[in-house]
């Protein structure tokens, strides 16, 4: 899961002209995106729901935290065990996955 949160990085680097919210929002879009695309390629266990693994994550990560406190984001050991709880949310009962 720290890995995952590598991609972050991407997301602490968008900038321009917005307000806090806008931001704050922009910066979710795009570390939920980055957090899919590599969770989907790190070979996740079968049945994980990386959507709702990565919103859960990328959700967590965020409380609290300010527009400037998302610029300057580093990961952070408890982000992973944020993400690790998200995880165990995220595993689809095998009777619910699309086969």
């Amino acid at each position: 899961m720290r890995s995952m949160f590598g991609v972050l990085l991407l997301a602490a680097t968008v900038t321009g002209c917005q307000s806090e919210e806008d931001f704050r929002q922009r910066w979710r879009e795009t570390a939920v995106g980055a957090c899919v695309q590599q969770a989907r390629a790190g070979g996740l266990p079968q049945g994980m729901d990386t959507t709702r693994l990565c919103n859960c994550s990328i959700d967590r990560l965020m409380e609290g935290k300010s527009a400037a406190d998302l610029r300057s984001y580093r990961p952070r050991p408890e982000d992973s065990e944020a993400a690790q709880r998200c995880a165990a949310e995220a595993i689809v009962p095998p009777q619910q996955q699309r086969g």
